[in-house]
């Protein structure tokens, strides 16, 4: 579920990850994350190693820090 803090202004939304689907499945119903999404879309472009249709591709782990 999306929730607002009341300590925040409207604009900032918060998940809280009891129910990963329907938080998925409501932050394109945002109307400040599809404005946002309007203003940052030009600026993405898929690596060239993507599958067609996705944005990113699988790296390979080089360093791993425990």
């Amino acid at each position: 579920m999306i929730t607002v803090r009341p300590e925040l202004p409207d604009e900032y939304r918060e998940l809280r990850r009891d129910d990963l689907a329907a938080d998925l499945a409501a932050i394109p119903e945002d109307e400040a994350t599809r404005r946002w999404w309007q203003l940052t879309a030009p600026c993405q472009v898929p690596v060239p190693e993507a599958a067609p249709g996705e944005w990113r591709a699988t790296a390979k782990q080089v360093f791993l820090m425990e």
